[in-house]
């Protein structure tokens, strides 16, 4: 009797140390992480899908692509706002996936922040696609480096026509668009559709790194609400959110929650993951509605301060990660290697501030 209890002790001891040794090294939270260590075939979901990228045309949006092509997705709609790079893209994908021609990427080029198109180009790609499209995935979004007290109005609003009004105006014309498709009997969205919002860890974890305020809180009204109930222990520095955020696509998932035809899934990444975000951020002037994203100035620490962090999850990790959230359909995920500091954040605020601000010192 003395030897089983001793068996079972050694065997949740030996338990308990894998899952710490798989903590310390996991690169995204942990009902994901067990997605990823029992899910054999990750690309059973994305098998005959109609997938629809909208975001920039490169890092992580061109790893979706070619993970995509991998997984044989049945067709593929390519947008950004440059179609030289999304030709790229389109060409990268056809050589992974023999199987497709010329015809099974569609490159469909715009302007997020332009709304009087969105309907156009929605009624485009529907009309491609047969009015089925399965999968949309955001991955829109642009960073931005500027002192608070200097950003002007001009910023703040181009920043959040393409980190959320954008992204979730073209979702609107979608949903109206198969509404109107479906059935008159029914009334109901006519195939089921899944929406991947690469959203950022700074819009949720109340705790943002510096000189990114309009980013931070473009991505906070994407996903996020901030009327987050607390419930307050005995101990004041442990405060732990009870209920669902909410935000556009939140919103979204809340009002369609008995409808299992919509489904959102928000993949939180780190802020600082590509070198993009900060060499093409945005900064204090110059973002208005007449000036294209590509000529905005950049900020010269930008990539200098993005070398210094070597532990940056690869974009091809991160779209890998993405399209299993996707699959799975995870209401919430987040993609980072410091995942400790995210879940002190929920039961120990100052804490993790101070952790983090002790980071930013040192880069």
């Amino acid at each position: 009797m003395y030897e089983y209890y001793i068996l079972s002790v050694l065997f949740t001891f030996l338990i308990v140390v894998f899952f710490i040794s798989k903590f310390a090294i996991m690169d995204c939270n942990f009902t994901l992480f067990i997605y990823d260590l029992l899910t054999p075939k990750k690309d059973a979901y994305y098998n005959d899908s109609v997938v629809w990228i909208i975001g920039n045309s490169g890092g992580i949006s061109e790893q979706i692509a070619c993970h995509l092509a991998k997984y044989k997705a049945h067709r593929l709609i390519l947008s950004a706002d440059h179609a030289k790079s999304l030709t790229f893209i389109k060409e990268k994908c056809l050589e992974i996936n023999k199987s497709w021609n010329e015809f099974s990427i569609l490159i469909l080029p715009f302007d997020l922040t332009v709304t009087s198109t969105h309907a156009t180009v929605v009624r485009t790609a529907m009309q491609w696609a047969n009015n089925k499209i399965h999968v949309v995935i955001y991955n829109a979004g642009r960073c931005e480096r500027a002192v608070w007290y200097d950003i002007e109005p001009e910023t703040d609003i181009h920043c959040f026509k393409v980190n959320a009004l954008g992204q979730t105006n073209i979702a609107r014309h979608i949903l109206r668009h198969l509404e109107k498709s479906a059935s008159t009997e029914t009334k109901n969205i006519s195939l089921p559709i899944r929406f991947i919002v690469v959203s950022s860890l700074a819009g949720i974890m109340g705790i943002s790194p510096p000189f990114t305020a309009s980013y931070n809180a473009a991505k906070l009204a994407l996903t996020v609400n901030a009327n987050v109930k607390i419930l307050k222990c005995k101990i004041t520095i442990f405060k732990l959110p009870v209920c669902q955020r909410q935000g556009y696509f939140r919103s979204l998932q809340g009002e369609f929650s008995e409808c299992g035809d919509i489904k959102v899934v928000i993949c939180c990444l780190n802020l600082l993951h590509p070198l993009e975000n900060s060499t093409k951020a945005f900064t204090d002037t110059k973002a208005s509605n007449q000036v294209p994203m590509t000529s905005l100035p950049v900020l010269t620490h930008g990539e200098e301060h993005m070398q210094k962090i070597s532990w940056r999850l690869s974009a091809e990790r991160c779209s890998e990660l993405i399209l299993l959230a996707g699959s799975k359909a995870v209401s919430e995920c987040w993609i980072e290697r410091q995942q400790a500091i995210f879940y002190l954040t929920a039961c120990c605020p100052p804490l993790a501030r101070w952790i983090i601000r002790e980071q930013l010192k040192n880069r």
